[in-house]
């Protein structure tokens, strides 16, 4: 297990403390955590984590709300009120990605973990990760 947590601190780098923390209570049960970086940097913060694949997803759930606004709203509703609508959509979105970040950058650390503990025998291989 020490080894492990040895790769784990490999893969989160310089934030390894708040990730461990993170990973331990994830697989204790606490699935869901806010992250603050995610919520405020969304894209940026997914793209930084190279999470392209839920990059991808995110851009795709914008384009479609976005469509959804334009088709969804009436043409004359007024300008205050549109906005205020993209403003909640914007903020709901915003926080799903601060509520799911944690989650998703656990179990992609999970998974290159396991890669390369099925990958290389030797430790120092698998911390080259």
């Amino acid at each position: 297990m020490q080894q492990d947590i040895e790769l784990y601190e490999t893969y989160f780098q310089n934030n390894k403390s708040y990730y461990i923390d993170k990973w331990a209570k994830f697989h204790a049960g606490q699935k869901i955590s806010f992250n603050f970086f995610a919520f405020l940097l969304g894209l940026f913060w997914f793209m930084y984590r190279k999470m392209y694949i839920e990059t991808a997803v995110l851009i795709i759930a914008i384009i479609i709300e976005s469509g959804l606004e334009t088709i969804i709203l009436p043409n004359d509703i007024e300008e205050g009120s549109a906005s205020l609508i993209n403003l909640v959509a914007t903020i709901a979105i915003a926080t799903a990605v601060g509520f799911l970040g944690n989650l998703l950058y656990i179990r992609k650390a999970d998974k290159i973990v396991q890669e390369a503990k099925t990958k290389f025998s030797d430790s120092e291989q698998q911390k080259n990760i």
